[in-house]
């Protein structure tokens, strides 16, 4: 089964599954520990990270995410 964690600020704040197609690609299905927008201000730092793993040693070749984000001031 294919997993993404996102973090911000090495909190946790929303995580995504997919699977059980084979070899087949698809939407995954999102939960969200802390629900969006998330609101960071002006002049400041942090961090965001970005994680991923289709846990499965033989789906790895030529296999890729898309993490859309958008920013808005």
């Amino acid at each position: 089964m294919k997993k993404i964690r996102l973090t911000l600020d090495n909190k946790v704040v929303a995580d995504a599954e997919g699977g059980g197609k084979g070899c087949l690609f698809g939407p995954v299905v999102k939960k969200y520990l802390i629900e969006p927008p998330y609101k960071l201000l002006k002049r400041t730092k942090h961090k965001l990270e970005v994680f991923f793993t289709t846990n499965d040693p033989l789906y790895h070749k030529d296999c890729f995410y898309q993490v859309n984000l958008n920013f808005n001031e």
